[in-house]
């Protein structure tokens, strides 16, 4: 069974459904017919049964960011996202090589995303000028050379967001839920190596996590979630830091 212990010696369990493992071959030939067979809609069926999230992990993984140090000069924090920052732009590249345009705006859900990026190679980010409010020596704040359709530079943040609602979201055809963070999180590392994932995992389960397990607004974010009103949603303060490895890798 997939799973962590925490310093307690205590086991959190991540369930994993029937069904779910399944050969690659298996899974993309799944993949084309689910596709064959969007609704008139534009909604997305889910491929296959995604991992559920046990609360006492998200729960878990949630206070972990909250105690997280803001360490950008840490040695491996430092090593950790120069690594993960050089993959994700070279991702963006490759997109952009397919024809994948960057727009700011945003999307009322997941369906909307999927729809966009299928139909038109367009995504829609949130631009987070605003996010790293005495973090601005975050990794993540500077500014890059991928550029977006008004032809302004992005941030490394930006730029990360958008690709992974492509090769995470969209891959996996993860909605914006708990289950569906953790899917996408799963799907997009198989992009990663294995320093760059430290980040990585920081930059969607811890902070994933934060949004639908903390103690102060978890409930209130997941309802908000389920309910489709993203703009009552909650968001952890942007640090740079990463996790045990026993937690991340296990």
């Amino acid at each position: 069974m997939k799973g962590f212990k925490d310093s307690n010696n205590k086991f959190h369990p991540i369930t994993i459904h029937k069904g779910v493992r399944k050969s690659r071959d298996q899974k993309e030939k799944t993949m084309g017919v689910r596709i064959r067979k969007e609704i008139a809609s534009h909604e997305f069926e889910d491929f296959e049964q995604h991992p559920t999230v046990d609360p006492a992990y998200g729960l878990n993984i949630a206070n972990g960011y909250e105690n997280l140090k803001h360490s950008p000069n840490n040695p491996q924090v430092k090593k950790a996202y120069k690594i993960f920052v050089n993959e994700t732009l070279e991702q963006a590249r490759k997109l952009q090589k397919k024809g994948m345009k960057f727009q700011m705006e945003g999307y009322k859900d997941a369906n909307a995303m999927f729809k966009d990026v299928k139909d038109n190679k367009n995504l829609l980010y949130r631009p987070s000028d605003n996010d790293y409010k005495g973090t601005e020596d975050h990794p993540m704040f500077q500014l890059t050379n991928i550029k977006n359709t008004n032809g302004d530079r992005m941030r490394v943040n930006d730029v990360f967001r958008a690709i992974h609602d492509i090769n995470g979201h969209y891959n996996s055809k993860s909605k914006f839920t708990p289950e569906g963070e953790l899917n996408s999180y799963i799907e997009h590392k198989k992009l990663y190596s294995k320093d760059a994932t430290r980040a990585l995992f920081t930059e969607t389960q811890g902070q994933g996590m934060w949004v639908n397990f903390n103690k102060k607004s978890g409930k209130k974010n997941r309802h908000a979630q389920k309910i489709g009103d993203f703009n009552q949603l909650d968001f952890p303060k942007q640090k740079a830091g990463i996790f045990p490895d026993k937690v991340i890798f296990n």
